[in-house]
């Protein structure tokens, strides 16, 4: 069976330290919202904290019909589009893409990771997240589809 060093490039997020503590990447889910709570306020100069709880770095672009709930880290230079809803306890990390209307719970995005949505359908994340060529590799990530009254 597959360990966390071995599906992910620990180099690429804030959470290197965490999830070296695991050997398999479910056992790291369960705290994920205690390790947000402990890295946001220590984080420095460069990240807001906008609302209780919620961390965005100076260089993050949100945009105003996104929603950040508490807890929640935003990196360097990443964009949260129009109407993506970011449920809370998510670690997003440097130079992502939290693409329109996608919906993040739980879960750790490492560096460079696109969440795109396509058009009429709602796609739901959790767990963890790292870019690999051009698919995502992630573990325990849910899909849920929400037609739009459409088949």
């Amino acid at each position: 069976m597959y360990t966390i060093t071995d599906l992910y490039d620990l180099d690429h997020t804030l959470a290197k330290e965490y999830l070296q503590g695991f050997t398999y990447p479910w056992e790291a889910l369960k705290g994920i919202k205690d390790l947000i709570l402990s890295l946001g306020p220590a984080l420095g100069d460069e990240y807001e904290e906008v609302s209780e709880n919620v961390w965005v770095h100076k260089t993050a672009k949100v945009f105003p019909s996104a929603y950040l709930g508490a807890p929640c880290i935003i990196g360097p230079r990443t964009e949260v589009r129009h109407c993506a809803f970011i449920r809370g306890s998510a670690l997003v990390g440097a130079d992502c893409v939290v693409g329109n209307s996608v919906e993040l719970k739980n879960v750790i995005l490492f560096d460079h990771v696109q969440t795109p949505a396509l058009q009429l359908r709602r796609r739901f994340h959790s767990g963890l997240l790292q870019p690999y060529g051009r698919r995502l590799h992630h573990v325990q990530c849910e899909e849920r589809q929400a037609s739009r009254g459409r088949p």
